[in-house]
Formats: structure tokens, C-alpha cells, sequence
């Protein structure tokens, strides 16, 4: 449905280092940088972060987060924990399902996520095959 997503921050560097550190794991990559904007993605640009001086005000009551696919129930427990390393803030551990995979670690006010105050990373994928939950 979506050929992809933007998100504004304000500081574009700390958000380069969250983004690298916490999609990594997920196989997702920098594909595009420049001054003012960030691309991430595999084969083609899903995720768009751009330097802006007013981001979208913090709304812990919004529901808003954001899904990526995970290839294995091990890239779920590594996309969590670079993104606690890399400064998000853990809201439960991740945890596993017949056919999905989530892990959600919302950065603080202070990593680099401009929008909301408790922004929620969603990993989802296939992991049928693993029984840890």
C-alpha cells in the first residue's frame, strides 16, 4: 500500500546512528544521505528521515509506530538489542508468536525520534519454526 514513509528529526546525525545500529540486524541498510535526509531500506528506499525544525509533537496516546519485517526470531532479539544500545528504551522484551515476531523499543525523548513521545518500533516476521516465546 505505502511506497514509503518520512519522519522528521532534529538531529539528523543521532538519528543516522539509531537507525544504522537498530536495522542493521534486520538486513535494512543506509542507501541514501545527504545534509538534510536519510534513506533506509533493502533494494529500494522504505524509510525516509529528514531533518526538520519542527517535528511532529509527542502524543504518547497516538498508537503511532512503525513495522518492519524480521527474517528470524534471532534478528527480532538483535534489532532489540542495538536499539537499546544505540539509546532506545525498552517497553518489554520481545516476544514471539506462531506467525509473528515483535519487538518494541521506543526511543526517549532524548534519542533521536522526532515524533511522539513514546515512538514504537514494531519487527514482525515469519517464525514458525521457533519455539521460544
Amino acid at each position: 500500500m505505502f511506497d514509503h514513509v518520512s519522519i522528521g528529526v532534529r538531529d539528523l546525525a543521532r538519528a543516522k546512528h539509531f537507525y544504522d545500529a537498530a536495522l542493521r540486524p534486520l538486513g535494512y541498510v543506509c542507501l541514501s544521505e545527504s545534509a538534510d535526509a536519510l534513506g533506509y531500506g533493502r533494494d529500494k528506499i522504505g524509510l525516509w528521515v529528514g531533518s526538520v525544525v519542527r517535528p511532529v509533537p509527542p502524543d504518547a496516546g497516538s498508537n503511532l509506530h512503525f513495522c518492519f519485517t524480521a527474517p528470524t526470531r534471532d534478528a527480532v532479539d538483535a534489532f532489540h538489542a542495538a536499539a537499546l544500545g544505540a539509546g532506545g528504551t525498552d517497553n518489554g522484551a520481545p516476544a514471539c508468536g506462531r506467525t509473528m515476531a515483535r519487538a518494541t523499543t521506543p526511543p526517549s525523548r532524548s534519542t533521536p525520534m522526532g515524533i511522539g513521545s513514546k515512538p514504537t518500533l514494531v519487527v514482525r516476521g515469519t517464525v514458525g519454526a521457533s519455539k521460544r516465546q
